[in-house]
């Protein structure tokens, strides 16, 4: 079946441990993504672009990550985060504590005081 029919498939992409820097916008277009992992790698800066409507988990552990795009925290389909091990600041770490607690995000990241 295809989408015609009622049946839209969602993807999953393992891109960890790729030695990613950077995404350009326009990677995903068109892509239905369930799952994405993209931990492990050198990604400094998101583009906001990338977050589907149809993301349910996302493996951003072990990047570069100081903020995440508005766009990030207007995802509703978004149940399960893992952040640990990025440089967050403080107020992107407060955004993303609310935005789990909102949404009921499993998320992983590190529980320091700002």
């Amino acid at each position: 079946m295809n989408k015609e029919e009622g049946l839209e498939l969602t993807l999953t992409l393992l891109l960890g441990y790729s030695e990613i820097e950077k995404i350009h916008p326009k990677t995903f277009d068109g892509l239905s993504i369930g799952y994405m992992d993209l931990s492990h790698n050198k990604l400094n800066e998101l583009p906001g672009e990338i977050f589907t409507g149809t993301l349910a988990e996302l493996m951003l552990n072990n990047n570069t990550l100081e903020h995440l795009p508005d766009s990030f925290f207007q995802q509703n389909n978004l149940k399960r985060l893992n952040i640990h091990d990025n440089p967050l600041k403080c107020g992107t770490l407060q955004k993303l504590k609310k935005f789990a607690e909102k949404n009921f995000v499993i998320m992983e990241y590190d529980n320091r005081y700002c």
